[in-house]
């Protein structure tokens, strides 16, 4: 299943973001596991993991944005998100890869 999470900013907009494997795979082994992600993330999207994830923000109402194309997020208030840094962080916070942008956001906005 693909890995799909949630970022709202703090003007209230909120974005479902697909995070491919070979990006958090590249982060949590930090440059390994890239050949094993990219066959995930293949498999992923010839299901149609990825377009069901637009789909579900689309009934959501919100933004869907796929990091594997821009991994940089400008919200319209102008806030931006860094996404590889803010996996980068939680990843540093928590020392087990699981993705809770709350505990990090605050030190991601530019």
């Amino acid at each position: 299943m693909a890995l799909i999470t949630t970022l709202q900013c703090s003007c209230g907009k909120e974005y479902l973001i697909y995070v491919p494997r070979r990006i958090l795979y590249k982060e949590i082994f930090r440059g390994g596991g890239v050949g094993l992600g990219k066959l995930i993330d293949e498999h992923e999207r010839d299901r149609g993991e990825i377009a069901l994830a637009g789909e579900t923000a689309e009934l959501r109402g919100v933004e869907f944005r796929d990091i594997s194309v821009n991994e940089i997020i400008q919200c319209e208030c102008g806030r931006v998100f860094d996404m590889l840094r803010i996996i980068d962080l939680d990843i540093k916070y928590s020392g087990v890869g699981v993705l809770n942008y709350e505990e990090v956001l605050k030190d991601t906005a530019v």
